[in-house]
């Protein structure tokens, strides 16, 4: 579980910065939609945006305290 977890930070942590990405792509075009007349593709927009800005930005948190743990537990075994 351990090694599946460290594969999963290390080299996949490229895919929540592309979600949080992709999130705020949405979330422009759903803004500029909203001042449109299309407010219901809009808000679709908005939402799906703000949920992959959150997916994102939960993600790289995740991984940031993942790693700070590592380096941490890293730092006990050296002593």
């Amino acid at each position: 579980m351990k090694r599946l977890l460290e594969i999963c930070v290390k080299d996949y942590a490229w895919i929540h910065t592309a979600i949080g990405l992709i999130g705020n792509i949405c979330f422009i075009i759903g803004s500029l939609l909203l001042l449109d007349q299309d407010r219901t593709l809009g808000t679709y927009f908005f939402i799906v945006g703000s949920t992959g800005m959150f997916i994102g930005n939960v993600g790289n948190a995740v991984v940031m305290a993942i790693e700070q743990h590592w380096r941490i537990l890293g730092k006990e075994q050296g002593k």
